[in-house]
């Protein structure tokens, strides 16, 4: 994401939780210093009820 290479995000959400505090975010941007990272501005494209209560979710870059 810091090289800007990603045009589209492709996100399916289900309804269950990790509570593992070990596991890796959907998204890690190494350390954060406000210098050199910033928050990357994406917008709904799509949107799709799945079944059992899923959702398909597509953001494009602004």
């Amino acid at each position: 994401m810091q090289e800007d290479l990603i045009d589209e995000i492709s996100l399916v959400v289900v309804p269950a939780a990790e509570c593992n505090e070990s596991e890796i975010p959907l998204f890690k941007t190494g350390k954060y210093d406000a210098k050199t990272t910033s928050a990357k501005s994406f917008k709904l494209k799509e949107a799709k009820r799945l079944s059992d209560n899923g959702l398909w979710l597509v953001y494009s870059k602004n």
